[in-house]
């Protein structure tokens, strides 16, 4: 899996040595300096249904077979994406806190 880490974050762009990973680097490259060097918005800045746009965008490159197409897990996150975006896909991700195990 080809990727880029800038400042603690890391940008999946598809598989190692593939055209399309190339040229998502080179589309990543021109975002990033279109941005001055910046990655993304601030954190927690983004909303729910952005984090499983991203989400989504990687697990469809690293959830494949060995014959390229794309495997269940791919298909079994989509539900619960569904339900997190239906229910608070507006909330920012800034609100959301881990919570311990059994509370």
């Amino acid at each position: 899996m080809a990727f880029v880490e800038v400042a603690g974050r890391r940008q999946y762009l598809g598989p190692h040595g593939t055209p399309e990973s190339l040229e998502a680097y080179q589309r990543f490259l021109a975002d990033w300096r279109a941005n001055r060097g910046e990655t993304g918005p601030p954190a927690g800045a983004a909303t729910v249904v952005e984090l499983l746009g991203g989400f989504l965008k990687h697990a469809e490159v690293y959830y494949r077979g060995a014959d390229g197409r794309p495997g269940k897990e791919y298909e079994n996150h989509l539900p619960a994406i569904q339900i997190l975006r239906t229910v608070c896909g507006r909330v920012r991700v800034a609100r959301f806190r881990v919570c311990p195990v059994g509370s």
